[in-house]
Order: structure tokens, then C-alpha cells, then sequence
């Protein structure tokens, strides 16, 4: 049992670094305005396909 709740530990731990590199990266990119996202375009294109 102490097995599968040291799993679930790094598991929770992994996911938190992740989680917070994630947001290291995204922060980043949106200062420095380098991100290929244009959402507003997107949608404004696929409403219009139907």
C-alpha cells in the first residue's frame, strides 16, 4: 500500500511542476508578444463556414 501512495505523490508532484512551467511559458510569451494564438480570427472563420 505505501507503494501506490508514493506513486500518487510524485504523480500530484509532477503535475504541479508542469502545471506551473506551463504558466513560466505562457507568461513569457504573452510579454513578449510571441504567440501564434489568434482566436478571435479562428472563431470569426469557422462561423462562417456554416
Amino acid at each position: 500500500m505505501k507503494n501506490n501512495n508514493t506513486s500518487k505523490l510524485w504523480l500530484i508532484i509532477g503535475a504541479l511542476i508542469l502545471i506551473i512551467l506551463l504558466i513560466l511559458w505562457l507568461t513569457e510569451a504573452i510579454s513578449i508578444g510571441d504567440t501564434d494564438v489568434n482566436a478571435p480570427d479562428a472563431i470569426a472563420y469557422f462561423s462562417n463556414i456554416a
